[in-house]
C-alpha cells in the first residue's frame, strides 16, 4: 500500500484573497531576540507591527510598551543572516487565513487591530479520521 505525505497546509486559506504591503517591509532586527545559535529569526505567519514613523516591522505586541498593534502578517521565514537582513520581506495586509496554522495566532485584540481586511478561519482536516 502506498504511503502519502499530505504535509502541513499553509496558513493562507485563499491565495487569491491576499493583499501585499507594497514591495515589502524591512525588519527592525534590534527588536528580535536571537536563538541559541545567535541567529535572529522570524517565522512566516508572525503578526507584524509596521512602525508608521520608521516603516520598520517588528513582531506585534498589543500588551507592550509602547503599544505595537498588529498591522500585517509576515509571508515567509526570515533571519538576520547576510543577504536577508537588509532586504525587503513580504507582508500581507489583508486576506483569508487559518489562524491556528500561523506562527502567532491572532488574539481578539489583534483581530480588532487588523480590521476587516483580514478574515480568520480555523483549519480542520478530516482525511485522517
Amino acid at each position: 500500500m502506498p504511503t502519502y505525505n499530505i504535509g502541513r497546509p499553509k496558513f493562507v486559506a485563499h491565495e487569491g484573497s491576499v493583499m501585499l504591503y507594497g514591495t515589502g517591509v524591512q525588519i527592525d532586527w534590534a527588536t528580535v531576540t536571537a536563538d541559541g545559535n545567535g541567529v535572529k529569526k522570524m517565522l512566516s505567519g508572525t503578526l507584524l507591527h509596521i512602525d508608521p514613523t520608521t516603516q520598520l516591522a517588528q513582531a506585534a505586541d498589543t500588551g507592550g510598551t509602547p503599544d505595537a498593534p498588529a498591522s500585517a502578517i509576515l509571508v515567509s521565514d526570515v533571519s538576520d543572516t547576510p543577504g536577508q537582513n537588509k532586504g525587503f520581506h513580504g507582508a500581507y495586509v489583508g486576506g483569508v487565513f487559518y489562524e491556528n496554522l500561523m506562527a502567532t495566532p491572532p488574539t481578539a485584540g489583534d483581530k480588532t487591530a487588523l480590521g476587516s481586511r483580514f478574515v480568520f478561519q480555523v483549519y480542520a482536516d478530516s482525511r485522517l479520521d
